[in-house]
């Protein structure tokens, strides 16, 4: 998995991740469930989670750039410096990236799992309470 130390913050209306080197992940409240946004907002920081195959291309997206780009046969690994770490993507087509290519990435908030920043002890997984 994938994982993140964030800081969080949220209005009525956004939820926003602040990650390392000025990331910033903004979804819209009802991208999450009240339960789980009530969870979220009694908190300063967390971690984000989200498996290698939940992540997704996308030319909107959130920048990153690939360091690795390995085809093994039946899935393309992926592997991107993205907020001061290493995001790893799954792609179940042959994917032609260039190392040093830019690339825009997107977390749907359906597949992101959130951990207490402090204890590291599960919050939520998509839409659902831990």
């Amino acid at each position: 998995m994938n994982v993140f130390s964030a800081g969080i913050s949220g209005t009525s209306d956004t939820v926003s991740f602040g990650l390392n080197e000025g990331v910033k992940l903004d979804y819209k409240a009802s991208d999450f469930s009240h339960e789980v946004r009530a969870e979220l907002m009694k908190r300063s920081k967390v971690v984000l989670g989200i498996r290698p195959y939940a992540v997704r291309r996308s030319e909107g997206g959130v920048g990153a750039r690939v360091v690795v780009n390995q085809w093994l046969g039946d899935q393309t690994h992926i592997a991107a410096d993205f907020a001061g770490g290493t995001m790893v993507l799954v792609e179940h087509d042959r994917t032609n990236l260039a190392i040093g290519e830019n690339v825009g990435i997107r977390l749907d908030p359906g597949s992101l799992h959130v951990f207490d920043g402090d204890s590291g002890r599960a919050i939520s997984h998509g839409q659902e309470l831990a």
